[in-house]
């Protein structure tokens, strides 16, 4: 309060209003982001059965010494592609059977994008992409959590527009970070929670020197006309934290889960993740939206062995976590999105690794998902002359957007209207034939037939006839 003058009044400050009970079925996205550039091209691997030619062979030539065994791969069929058999690292069972299962799907060749680029203006890639600067490290970062190229609203996160959408929609949506920063959800209306993943901590968790609430609430007390804004800023925001302090330390504290969790650093956030929707009804939201990450996907040398490690730490975490969900019934209600800032280079370098490249092969979970299949565009011809190639180094340029993926999972979600998505994905509408709707990717989807127009930031109607007079903010 050094800032200007504090004039406090005699009486205390209204405590800040519990949060309103939700009212619509609970969905969640966790955002999961494995930071430094996934090897996609190492995950998901063109097998047998072919159109034409021997894939798997031209993959082998290209990647050279870091080229995948065939007979290492877990194979998975899928149709519309240039294989109908690939494989799938040998470290991803729990990704091969959800595939099987119908509750993965992979997304190939995505990746950030200004505009498309035809096969015929390949040559001129970067000129086209010229708003951002390609294999950066972290201008990518940047971009894969913003999805926002030309900056429209600066600072705000893919998941944190959505979420401010559904908060203007009659949704009450939760944004909680259980990694640092938590970029992807950052929103105009709803505060950004940050938890600990291996503990959430009361407001001073110092035993032996502790503060009463009641004394922070008497130095904040109710102000008089004339007291400084800030000042009227900070005391609500303090007694707002100390609000939901209060109830998430209570709740997570006296959660439990039905399964363990790996305990390296995915397993313990998707725990954290986990105990968080068991707490859903406390915390009153119908949508949240999580933010996971892990880093050490930069393998410019030594892949093999970094690759398979983190792979292991994915395909472990990813496996307590779908039993989670099912043992708390809510797969169907749950998405996890995994993605990375690039993928890399389809040639080796002189490490035996990959350097960081464009293109790459992600994927989505749930139990609603229309999944067992392959969306997008796997390359036909991995060698310097394929269409989609570029550099001697063999870079690959994205077929499609990751525009594509988030307009789907948005409209999943309940982003429905022309302006809603398009605040949502400011670059929308120059994609306009290459998005998957909610209904392309989700079972229980709502088809929505309109087309991208300009945003103009006005909420669509409300799903509910009774929506939440005050959103939850956690």
């Amino acid at each position: 309060h050094a800032t200007s003058v504090f004039k406090p009044l005699s009486e205390a400050r209204p405590e800040p209003p519990l949060p309103q009970e939700p009212a619509n079925p609970y969905k969640a996205v966790v955002y999961v982001n494995l930071d430094g550039g996934l090897d996609s091209f190492n995950t998901l691997v063109p097998h047998s059965n072919c159109n034409s030619k021997d894939m798997y062979n031209e993959y082998k030539t290209v990647r050279g010494d870091i080229a995948l065994i065939k007979s290492t791969l877990r194979t998975i069929q899928a149709t519309d592609q240039v294989c109908s058999t690939f494989g799938v690292h040998s470290d991803l069972s729990t990704v091969q059977q959800l595939y099987k299962d119908g509750d993965l799907a992979f997304f190939a060749n995505l990746g950030v994008l200004q505009q498309p680029v035809s096969t015929s203006q390949k040559g001129s890639y970067r000129k086209l992409n010229s708003k951002t600067a390609l294999f950066a490290h972290n201008t990518q970062q940047e971009e894969i959590n913003s999805v926002d190229i030309y900056d429209d609203t600066a600072g705000r996160g893919i998941l944190g527009r959505m979420a401010d959408m559904l908060g203007l929609n009659g949704y009450s949506p939760g944004t909680v970070a259980v990694a640092q920063g938590g970029p992807a959800l950052v929103s105009k209306n709803h505060p950004l929670i940050s938890v600990n993943p291996s503990g959430y901590e009361k407001f001073n968790p110092i035993s032996w020197e502790q503060v009463d609430n009641n004394v922070v609430k008497e130095m904040n007390k109710a102000t008089e006309i004339g007291s400084n804004v800030l000042n009227e800023v900070w005391a609500d925001k303090m007694f707002q934290a100390l609000s939901e302090n209060g109830i998430l330390y209570s709740e997570m504290s006296g959660t439990s889960l039905s399964n363990p969790f790996p305990s390296d650093r995915l397993g313990v956030q998707m725990s954290s993740i986990a105990k968080l929707i068991k707490t859903r009804d406390a915390r009153k939201t119908d949508r949240d939206l999580f933010y996971a990450e892990i880093d050490g996907f930069d393998t410019h040398g030594k892949q093999e062995g970094t690759l398979s490690e983190k792979l292991k730490e994915i395909n472990g975490a990813l496996s307590a976590f779908v039993k989670e969900m099912k043992s708390q019934t809510l797969w169907n209600d749950v998405a996890v999105v995994f993605v990375s800032e690039f993928g890399r280079t389809l040639k080796a370098n002189t490490g035996n690794g990959s350097d960081h490249a464009w293109g790459g092969n992600y994927f989505m979970a749930s139990g609603d998902l229309n999944g067992g299949q392959i969306f997008g565009e796997y390359p036909d011809d991995l060698t310097s002359s394929g269409d989609q190639i570029v550099e001697s180094v063999g870079i690959v340029i994205p077929s499609t957007p990751w525009e594509a993926l988030w307009n789907g999972v948005a409209e999943w979600l309940g982003v429905h209207s022309n302006n809603d998505l398009a605040t949502v994905m400011p670059n929308r509408d120059t994609f306009e034939d290459m998005l998957w709707s909610g209904v392309d990717l989700f079972d229980s989807a709502v088809p929505v037939t309109q087309s991208p127009v300009a945003s103009t930031n006005e909420p669509s109607v409300a799903p509910s006839t009774n929506p939440s007079e005050a959103p939850s903010s956690g």
